[in-house]
């Protein structure tokens, strides 16, 4: 933090050009390169630890000492305690091979500016499934017999090995949750790989049996966990929050379900749905579960019954988990611009105080600033179609 020397009223009544050579006299010693490079590395690095993310970023290329530090375990497990950085959305353009990019755009709501984060440095091609504390947990994409998974930071671009989950191949519509100790490092970090899907109880039957995977970093092995029977399977909208992997079942009326990471076991949350809810998304919302859906209109045809969504609002679960607190609804004039498409669907992806909305006919990204209760458009080049979606915090 910079300080200022503040006049006094003997310094008001001197000459203005004595002020003004005292000034210099003390400001150039300061200012000196030799100084400067007298700084112990500790001393640098609180100071680097004091840096915005984005700052860090530019920081980390004067020098590869610098360089060496800032993508050290060390640094990073010091940063990610200290740093009250917002989360970033993080989007992967599709190219016309249906290959992710292996550059991503980050954005930062802080600054309001995008980032490019590459990915070139993992193994593998790879798409992001789950996020939490600076981790990724990424799946191979592409053409490509690699079947190993990825744990790794996009910053200090460490990378590991997690193998592929038993019984993979018997599930689909997988639902994958990311939960971090923050106590451990990076590379040695204690982090748990929570897979959720749905198996089919048999051939000739149209129920489901929800099946659990948890992958524990520490013993680098995959347990299986708890299981539940359902008639629907799930949708791949989830949030972590509190430990609890929170997923949405993939068809109305929709239920959230709740796997406590801690118990290792499945439940229903009781509170009863909004009416007439589509497009149904979680966001943990500093320790605190969201829900943002939109309000749908019902029309009866002749043959078919259409929904029609005329409103997006935002609802936190209550301590109990018996009820949904209405948050507030999305003004109408932003709720119109970005229900655009003829089905009138959109995504909505967040963390902390920060909503994102997407549409596919929008060439911007509608923020949401729950704190300041704020709504404004972030531009994005309009050849970003078939965008993924994520939270880098």
């Amino acid at each position: 933090m910079w300080g200022t020397k503040m006049p006094t009223d003997e310094a008001e009544s001197e000459d203005p050009d004595a002020e003004s050579e005292e000034s210099e006299s003390e400001i150039s010693p300061n200012l000196s390169q030799e100084i400067w490079c007298l700084l112990p590395d500790d001393a640098i690095e609180r100071v680097m630890l004091r840096l915005p993310l984005l700052s860090l970023l530019k920081v980390r290329c004067v020098c590869k000492s610098w360089e060496s530090s800032i993508s050290s375990q060390t640094f990073t497990d010091l940063y990610n305690t200290s740093s009250k950085q917002n989360p970033w959305l993080l989007i992967f353009p599709h190219n016309n091979d249906d290959h992710v990019s292996t550059v991503g755009l980050a954005y930062d709501p802080s600054s309001r500016r995008w980032f490019d984060i590459p990915f070139k440095f993992l193994p593998f091609e790879s798409k992001i499934v789950a996020t939490g504390e600076g981790l990724l947990c990424m799946i191979p994409h592409g053409k490509h017999h690699n079947t190993d998974w990825l744990a790794c930071n996009p910053i200090s671009k460490i990378w590991r090995i997690i193998p592929s989950p038993p019984g993979l191949l018997k599930l689909f519509f997988l639902v994958v949750g990311l939960f971090v100790d923050p106590d451990y490092g990076v590379v040695d970090k204690r982090f748990q790989v929570v897979m959720a899907g749905s198996e089919l109880v048999a051939d000739d039957s149209d129920s489901f049996i929800l099946v659990t995977q948890v992958y524990d970093s520490m013993r680098g092995t995959w347990q299986k966990g708890g299981s539940m029977l359902l008639d629907v399977p799930l949708s791949p909208w989830k949030a972590t929050c509190q430990a609890v992997l929170y997923c949405v079942t993939g068809s109305p009326p929709y239920r959230v379900l709740a796997y406590d990471v801690k118990q290792a076991s499945w439940s229903r949350v009781r509170a009863r749905m909004p009416d007439h809810l589509m497009s149904v998304r979680l966001i943990d919302h500093h320790g605190k579960l969201l829900m943002i859906g939109g309000v749908c209109q019902i029309e009866d045809g002749t043959t078919t019954t259409t929904m029609t969504t005329i409103r997006i609002g935002i609802w936190e679960l209550d301590s109990t988990r018996t009820a949904w607190i209405r948050h507030r609804w999305m003004p109408d004039q932003y709720c119109n611009d970005l229900l655009r498409s003829l089905s009138r669907r959109f995504v909505c992806i967040g963390q902390g105080n920060f909503l994102f909305f997407g549409n596919k006919r929008c060439n911007g990204i509608l923020e949401h600033n729950l704190h300041a209760k704020s709504w404004r458009w972030i531009p994005l080049n309009s050849l970003f179609i078939n965008i993924h979606y994520n939270m880098l915090r």
